[in-house]
Formats: C-alpha cells, sequence, structure tokens
C-alpha cells in the first residue's frame, strides 16, 4: 500500500479505497493511515486526500449498489442471510440506516449491498454515502 501511494499519490488512495468499498477485502484503515503519513509528510494535501478517499468510497460503493440492485445477491451463498440481516437497519429509515452505516466498521463496507437490493433512491444514497465516507 505504501509503495501504491507514494507512486501515484491521490491516484492511489482513489484506486485504493474503490475494492473496499466495492466489498473486496482491502482495509481502508491501513490506506488512510498512509494516506495521513503522506499529507504529514507534506506529498499530498488534506483536503485532497480525503476528497480522493471520499471518490474512491463512493465509486466502490456504486459497484456494490448496482450488484445489489442486480439481483444477483440475493442468488450468492449468504446473500438472503445478508438481506434478512440488514432488514431492520434499512426498514424504518433506509437513508438514516445508509448514512449510520457509513459510520460503523464492516457495516459500511457491506450497506450498498442491501441498498441497492432494497432500491433506496439512487440520488439521496450518493450524497448520504458522501457525506459519511467523508467523516
Amino acid at each position: 500500500m505504501t509503495v501504491v501511494i507514494q507512486r501515484f499519490g491521490l491516484l492511489g488512495v482513489f484506486l485504493l479505497m474503490v475494492p473496499e468499498s466495492a466489498c473486496v477485502p482491502v482495509p481502508s484503515e491501513l490506506t488512510l493511515l498512509f494516506s495521513g503519513f503522506a499529507v504529514s509528510q507534506h506529498w499530498m494535501s488534506l483536503p485532497l486526500a480525503v476528497a480522493a478517499a471520499t471518490a474512491g468510497n463512493l465509486v466502490g460503493s456504486l459497484i456494490a449498489y448496482a450488484l445489489g440492485s442486480s439481483g444477483l445477491l440475493a442468488r450468492l451463498p449468504g446473500g438472503q442471510a445478508l438481506l434478512r440481516r440488514s432488514d431492520g437497519l434499512l426498514t424504518d429509515n433506509a437513508l438514516r440506516g445508509v448514512f449510520v452505516a457509513r459510520l460503523l466498521p464492516l457495516a459500511r463496507t457491506f450497506v450498498s449491498l442491501p441498498a441497492g437490493a432494497r432500491r433506496i433512491p439512487l440520488m439521496p444514497f450518493i450524497a448520504l454515502t458522501t457525506a459519511g465516507c467523508a467523516l
């Protein structure tokens, strides 16, 4: 990860954040740790590092949302269980659930799948995902 961030800078931060939000196990905590180090060394600015990480999270989340809305999630092993477990989070107030999940470890990675499966409106999903990821 350090090599990617050193070599590609902000683009590297973006590229490392996309898979994590698309449910691929790339730990965003390490990416952000190395990004913070790069900011402390003045290799990149804090606002641009936050923007690159947030944009990467949004793109990855949209990939997972599309996977969820395609109906494929329900057919994958464990997909039905994920949908059942997300019912409480996404049925009462789905948009608030998406935002809150962005602030929680593990939930932030997978909330886009059931959000897509539940067909939560895309524009509010994008706005709340962006806000939650930026925080």
